[in-house]
């Protein structure tokens, strides 16, 4: 008993003091064959996974320069665009005509606000134009793609979601399916949403990508490693962790779940048992056992963003 609360202790401390890594300082293992998805999506893009699945898709193709620039931020014709190819609603009967000013016959999206319009997910501006050019926030971001995706939403929420989600607001149920399916993490230090933050092209896609793989039971988070000072200190299910056994912490599923956690910024996946409880930092919700984060990852990256998929419990 006082051996786990020991641990616990110790790995709240080793979490707490692990920064999130930038994107440049994210070490990665490539695999034998890996080539870049876009010339500027290479292995290591935290991304990396979600672009690539995308792009063999069809769902987004780039730019004519072979780059994809995930790092721009992108406007509000541009998420429609990526959206409706990736999933289909059947317009509305009674389809409403688009008068918005600011969307003139004959660009490029014009097609796609009438449709987006038809479909119920947009309705432009107290102002009356829709503005195609201004970049999307987060809250938006949810919200267009969950009514595209046209499955129930919550009524009301009674517990936010997310520090900064407060039931009362209007994008709270757009929040809570979030949370629930992991469309977005909560920030590592303070498990915030950050609504009114804007959306880079990266980050969209991944957001899609999740929207999408979600259907296929597929979780998201984020994971790091034991100390390897804890070695030999027993675990909430009672076996003293090995560094050199593939095992996992995680504060909810039962012992003796598998996982297949891939690391999403070099699709490089490890198999392993979950055997204790935690991490208890706020953000994280895997521990690997250091071989495990090793196969996936360099352990100087700390903490890595993944998805795990439940083989078997």
């Amino acid at each position: 008993m006082k051996k786990n609360i020991f641990l616990t202790a110790v790995a709240c401390i080793i979490l707490l003091s692990l920064p999130e890594p930038a994107l440049s300082e994210v070490t990665v293992i490539p695999m034998p064959g890996q080539v870049p998805v876009f010339s500027d999506v290479d292995v290591g893009n935290s991304h990396y996974v979600a672009i690539k699945f995308l792009k063999e898709r069809n769902i987004i193709s780039g730019y004519v320069d072979g780059t994809f620039k995930p790092e721009n931020e992108i406007n509000r014709a541009e998420a429609l665009k990526i959206l409706l190819v990736s999933i289909y609603k059947a317009p509305a009967k009674d389809s409403h005509l688009l008068t918005f000013p600011d969307v003139k016959a004959g660009t490029w999206y014009y097609d796609i606000v009438e449709k987006a319009l038809k479909n119920g997910i947009v309705n432009g501006y107290s102002d009356g134009f829709f503005h195609p050019e201004q970049t999307i926030k987060r809250a938006e971001a949810l919200k267009i793609i969950l009514l595209q995706e046209n499955r129930e939403l919550p009524v009301a929420v009674a517990e936010p979601p997310y520090n900064d989600v407060p039931v009362e607001s209007w994008f709270a149920p757009y929040a809570e399916v979030s949370k629930e399916r992991d469309l977005i993490l909560e920030t590592h230090d303070h498990g915030n949403l950050l609504p009114d933050d804007t959306l880079n092209r990266g980050e969209y896609a991944e957001l899609i990508y999740r929207l999408l793989e979600s259907e296929n039971e597929l979780h998201f988070g984020r994971a790091t490693y034991y100390a390897d000072s804890l070695a030999g200190y027993g675990t909430s299910s009672g076996v003293p962790y090995d560094p050199a056994i593939f095992t996992a912490a995680n504060k909810t599923l039962p012992f003796g779940t598998r996982l297949l956690v891939t690391n999403l910024a070099n699709s490089q996946s490890v198999e392993v048992t979950v055997n204790d409880r935690g991490p208890y930092a706020t953000g994280v919700d895997l521990d690997l056992s250091r071989s495990a984060f090793s196969a996936i990852a360099s352990p100087s990256t700390g903490i890595i963003t993944t998805e795990f998929k439940i083989m078997s419990q």
